[in-house]
This record gives structure tokens, sequence and C-alpha cells, in this order.
């Protein structure tokens, strides 16, 4: 059993990364990403489903609550807007930065942490698969290193990019594009992302790699799927 929210009408959208485990169905929320009164709707609905996941549990249903932080990786087939990132990054010329941070994952680390809280969680307990907290900068900076490509950089301030980030939508919208750089986003990396994943790590086992190699994979992989103008030998893997 799958309840979704219809994602009609909205600019953009996306599945709230949080699954009940060892029960019979997965629980995915859309997570709607266009302004405030819908960020909040959507955080409303990530407490909802873990209250009444717990309750449930507390019933006796077997269930264990994974709430993995921001997901990147290889094997990105639908370009999350994080990949998107990454190969904007990646490509010559001028790059904006903007001054903020969120906590990274990598995708195979979750999914081993999703076999481990099957196997290892307790019943009607949620855990945070978080990995490293990584800037805008310092993510540009481990890009140019990994591929070699260097370019000038612009920081644009704060205020500058909050007075943008109202009339991306729109752009967006008029497009045809799909949404990277919003209101939601720039909330995110500006947001506290101090996220720590010790009660996974203690009861589940959980661990992640470092975030140098997890961007150099996914590099790679796109540059072998043709995404990105760059041999696969030339990504420095470590």
């Amino acid at each position: 059993m799958r309840p979704r929210a219809s994602p009609a009408r909205c600019c953009r959208w996306r599945f709230l990364p949080l699954t009940c485990f060892r029960s019979r169905f997965s629980l995915q929320l859309c997570c709607f990403c266009c302004g405030g009164r819908r960020r909040r709707a959507a955080r409303r609905l990530g407490e909802l489903a873990v209250d009444r996941s717990q309750r449930a549990a507390a019933e006796g249903l077997n269930a264990v609550i994974v709430c993995p932080t921001g997901v990147i990786g290889p094997y990105d087939f639908r370009r999350s807007e994080i990949g998107q990132f990454l190969l904007d990054c990646a490509q010559p010329g001028l790059k904006f930065c903007i001054e903020g941070a969120y906590d990274f994952v990598d995708v195979r680390d979750v999914a081993t942490g999703h076999i481990l809280a099957c196997e290892r969680g307790r019943r009607g307990e949620s855990y945070i698969l978080a990995g490293s907290r990584l800037s805008v900068r310092r993510i540009l900076a481990l890009v140019e290193e990994i591929t070699g490509r260097r370019g000038p950089h612009l920081h644009v301030p704060l205020w500058l990019a909050e007075l943008a980030s109202n009339f991306a939508p729109l752009f967006y919208r008029l497009t045809h594009t799909k949404p990277r750089f919003t209101p939601y986003s720039l909330h995110t990396i500006t947001s506290n992302s101090v996220i720590s994943p010790r009660k996974a790590r203690g009861e589940l086992g959980f661990n992640t790699r470092p975030a140098r190699e997890t961007i150099a994979d996914t590099l790679r992989w796109f540059a072998e799927q043709g995404a990105l103008r760059l041999a696969p030998a030339t990504v420095r893997a470590r």
C-alpha cells in the first residue's frame, strides 16, 4: 500500500525518504517543495507518518523507521537535484556559489542501512542515516579537485539569492525545465544541517564512506553514461 498525494499543479515534487520496515507496506509521502506553506505541510506529513508508524509498532506492528539525509551517489538515472548540481560544478566556466551546507549520504550506504535496520533495528524506533556535512564551497572544491577542472567563482550574497529564488519557480515553469534553485532548496542549505547518525551507528553498525569517494564515483558514473564530457579514467578516484 503506497498512499501518495497528487503532484498536480506543483512545479516540483519528490518522495519523502521515509520507509517503514518489517511490515507489509512501504510508506512514501509526496513532498511538495514550492513555498513555505507546502514545505510546512510536507514536514507535517512526515511527522504524522513517523507518529502513526510508532503507534502501530506499539500495538504490535513489527516496524522500523529509517530517515536518510540528502541522498547522493552513482546510478542516478533520473538525474536528482544534487546529481545535476555536481554536473554543473564539473562544467568549465564561471561557477556561482552560495553560502550554505547540508548533510549528504551515499546511496549505497543508505541501501546498506536499510538492510541493517531490517536485521538489527528495534521495533518502533527511528534511525537517521546521515553522512557528511558539506558546504556548497566544499562540494565545488571537491569536484574541481577530482576532475582537474578549475574555474572562476562568483559568490552570491544570501540576500540576493533569496530575492532571485522567489522568481525561480516561475522561470522553471515557463522554460519547462526541472527546478534546481528554489526557495525550498535555499532554505535547505541555510537551515540547521548538523545531523548525527550516532544512534544508527551504535545500534545498527551503520557506517559511511568518505564524501570524496562518493562524489568521485558519481562523476565517473555520469562520464560513463555520457552525461559528462570527461573520460572516466581521468576522474581521480581517491
